[in-house]
Formats: C-alpha cells, structure tokens, sequence
C-alpha cells in the first residue's frame, strides 16, 4: 500500500469509529432516558408517543445544525463544535431534571418539556456527528463520504441492542449515568482528534495565462509552481495568523489574487509571491474569485458577491 494509500486508510479509520461511537452514543440514550423516565412519567401510549416526538425533533434539530456550520470554512466549524460539545458537557452526568409532573399535567406538553430540559443539548450535539463527520471527510481528502452511513447505521443498532441485552442488566441507574456520560467524552475526544487533522488551507489552484507558473492552495500557505521545471516556493501574506488561503486566480502572467477564510483578499507577484495588497469587504470565507473583463469578482460564504473596482 502506498503512503497516500495508507494516509486514507487511516483517515478514513478515524472518522469511522468518531461515526461509530456518535451513532451509538445517540442510540443508547434513548431506551436509557425512557428507562429513567418510568417510573415518574408511567407506560402510557401517549407517554411513549411525547418521547419519541421529542426524539425525532432533536434529531431533526441536530442536522439543521450541522448544516447550519456549513457556512464557516472547516475549522471554524471545528471550533464552534467543540465549543457547543463543551458547553453541553456542563450538564452530565446525564440524567432527568428533577421536576415532577402535576397531577394534571398532559403528557404532550409535560414529556417533551422534560426531556427537553433534561438531554437537549447533548442530544442535539450528539445527533449532528455523522452529516458533520462526513463533510470533514470529504474535506480532509478522504474521497466520497457516503459509504460512512454505513458505520453510523453500525452504531445505531448497537446502541439499541446493547441496552437491553447488557447495558441494563448489569449496570444499575447511576452506572448507566456515568457509563454514557463517559461515552460522551470519549466522542468528544475523537471529535478533537479529527479537528486537529483539518486541512489549515483550501485544496485548489490556479495557472497564469502564458501558462509557465501556478499558484497551489493545499497547505498553510499558497506555493508558487513553476511549472517548466516542476519547483515549488512558499508565498506567504502578511495577514493575522487566522487568514487560511481559499481561492485563488490570476489577473495576469504577473499578478495574482488570494481569498481567505477569514474575508480577506491579498494580491501577489507571481515572481516570488511577495504580497501587494490588501482588502477586507467580506466578513467570511472567500469561496471563489474570478477576473473577468478587467475586474476582480469574488464571493463569500457571508452571502455576498462583489465587483471590485479599480485596485491601486
């Protein structure tokens, strides 16, 4: 196996036990909770059909969310994750709140409030590991992502076959609690090893007109191409560490511009790469840039294209 080979085969281990682990976490907390919640709440059907609304809808809410990060470049959604995974972290070991329902309470409302209060953020942070897991993949060079379902489908089943065949027959109450609050760190762990592993850059590049140089996006920094001799020499932009490249293109055989992940946009000598220029219209991710009839176009993840005029 080759070292590109074996770099994929590893990266793609990763993600499939990060995936593993999420799904089966999600899977094992529900017959967990309802567990929990019996005894206070009852067996009634309307009981279980609250619950299982409850489920569905932060599920639901989990993958909005995780489309929702989409809009950042890839390590600002790592760091929002994480942050959202921490914060949610405050409220284990996991467990219901402690109200209990009034005598006339409608399950429809007093269920879904409670388990709401109860798992909400850790379900919903939990629930958005496998659509955003794979799009790391993808973005992290791995190849085509959706195979992963199959590993997310893997640790769903285990999770809803582990609690009632060993989970609850071995572990009382306050095991299972910790039990699974430990699981969450552990995710929460393989969720940081994978944000570690983020490309810093975009994977893209750009060829000058006469086309004898290129300007390559794959690492921290641009690197110019020559492209008759096949030598690579950095370019870096005097900007703020946290301005990652994302786009390029060329304005001519001599000139060429850079967009950033933090909405900057520099302009370079394509002879030694030495920085030009500098402008900060977008307030996100610069996506695309094109010269076009002599003016610069760029577009932004923050929803905006624009037509630069005139650049001194």
């Amino acid at each position: 196996m080759t070292a590109p080979a074996q770099a994929v085969s590893a990266l793609r281990l990763r993600y499939i036990v990060t995936i593993c682990s999420g799904s089966f976490l999600l899977f094992l907390v529900q017959p967990m909770i309802a567990r929990m919640a019996l005894p206070r709440l009852g067996g009634a059907p309307a009981v279980w059909n609250s619950a299982m609304l409850v489920y569905q809808a932060l599920l639901l809410a989990g993958y909005g969310y995780a489309h929702w990060l989409g809009r950042f470049a890839v390590r600002r959604q790592a760091l929002i994750h994480l942050a959202f995974f921490a914060l949610a972290a405050l409220m284990l070991p996991i467990g219901l709140s402690g109200a209990s329902p009034p005598a006339n309470a409608s399950p429809a409302f007093w269920v879904p409030w409670l388990l709401l209060s109860s798992i909400g953020p850790l379900f919903l942070v939990v629930s958005a590991q496998a659509p955003l897991m794979q799009r790391w993949f993808a973005q992290s060079g791995g190849g085509d992502p959706y195979p992963l379902y199959a590993a997310s489908n893997l640790g769903s089943f285990g999770g809803l076959l582990a609690y009632p065949l060993i989970v609850e027959p071995l572990l009382p109450i306050a095991g299972q609690r910790w039990l699974w609050s430990a699981g969450y760190a552990l995710v929460m762990l393989f969720v940081l090893v994978c944000a570690l592993a983020l490309p810093r850059g975009g994977r893209t590049c750009a060829v000058s007109p006469d086309s004898t140089r290129g300007v390559i996006l794959a690492y921290e920094h641009p690197l110019i191409l020559h492209i008759a001799s096949g030598a690579l020499s950095p370019a870096p932009a005097d900007l703020p560490v946290e301005q990652r490249p994302t786009s390029v293109c060329f304005q001519d055989d001599d000139t060429y511009f850079v967009g950033h992940d933090g909405g900057a946009i520099t302009r370079h000598h394509a002879i030694g790469g030495a920085q030009t220029g500098a402008w900060f219209a977008h307030t996100d991710e610069v996506c695309a840039l094109v010269w076009h009839d002599g003016h610069l176009w760029s577009a932004s993840r923050d929803g905006t294209i624009l037509q630069w005029g005139p650049l001194g």
